[in-house]
């Protein structure tokens, strides 16, 4: 499979209100809570074939947060690729061009939460 496949995550500490803020700038990027336990989140945007979902995990692990990002394309998408795209694709932009446009801007969105925590950015 090629390089884009997987999730982008990042391990982190910060002194910043985590929930709090992944709260807020899921409001305003329209994610959506899918999930929550005790211990985490996951938010997800786009459910369609234009803007496949994006997903992102927060957990904490009791030393640090797991912050995992990635795009799931649906089963279409990858027919249409013929097969060139993953089910799930990291967004870092080392991962190549396949897929880049909604991994772009999932980077894009992540990057303003991670500028927000006081997190080096995903490049």
């Amino acid at each position: 499979m090629s390089r884009i496949e997987g999730r982008t995550v990042l391990e982190f500490q910060s002194a910043a209100d985590v929930w709090g803020t992944l709260d807020s700038w899921a409001e305003e990027k329209q994610y959506k809570l899918k999930a929550q336990d005790g211990m985490g989140r996951v938010y997800q945007k786009g459910k369609n074939l234009a803007l496949p979902p994006m997903t992102l995990s927060v957990v904490w692990t009791g030393a640090a947060y797991r912050l995992e990002a990635w795009v799931r394309f649906p089963m279409i998408n990858r027919i249409s690729s013929f097969g060139m795209l993953p089910a799930e694709a990291v967004i870092a932009s080392e991962g190549g061009k396949i897929g880049f446009i909604p991994r772009d801007k999932m980077r894009k969105e992540l990057n303003e939460l991670l500028d927000k925590l006081g997190i080096p950015r995903v490049t």
